[in-house]
């Protein structure tokens, strides 16, 4: 019986096996970035072009997202003031639209003593007062 060399033809198949997947591994259309995810940050308002909380860049449209417990606008930026901010955070991590903005307080009760300045330098930088028994820090240009 004749004996045929058959690693030719494997060869050739092997080949156009090959280039046929990587064929069918083309493009499958046009990129759609995921949906945004809803969710929440806390924190102190960093800086503002819109406000930023955490990290995050959320734009608020003053008619579109509820403010509670305080002010954002051109007269009133409260950097430094403690919000949590509910909305739509992009894909990106970095950006959302927020759909409410509420401040929160980080201490309520009686002032137990008059305010106390604090000096650097002969200058007046901030105010030392107590709470509750817990001694607050008011800075010029924080809350």
């Amino acid at each position: 019986m004749e004996r045929t060399n058959q690693a030719p033809l494997f060869a050739f198949a092997a080949l156009f096996f090959a280039v046929l997947f990587a064929l069918g591994c083309g493009d499958t259309g046009t990129y759609t970035p995921p949906p945004p995810t809803s969710g929440f940050a806390q924190g102190p308002i960093t800086q503002f072009g819109s406000i930023f909380v955490g990290g995050v860049q959320f734009d608020i449209d003053t008619d579109d997202a509820e403010v509670v417990g305080g002010t954002i606008d051109d007269m009133n930026r409260p950097l430094g003031q403690v919000v949590v901010v509910e909305g739509e955070f992009d894909a990106n991590g970095t950006t959302g639209t927020a759909t409410s903005v509420t401040f929160k307080s980080e201490l309520k009760g009686p002032v137990a003593s008059p305010p106390e300045n604090i000096e650097v330098d002969g200058n007046v930088v901030g105010k030392r007062l107590t709470v509750l028994g817990s001694t607050v820090i008011v800075e010029d240009g924080s809350t």
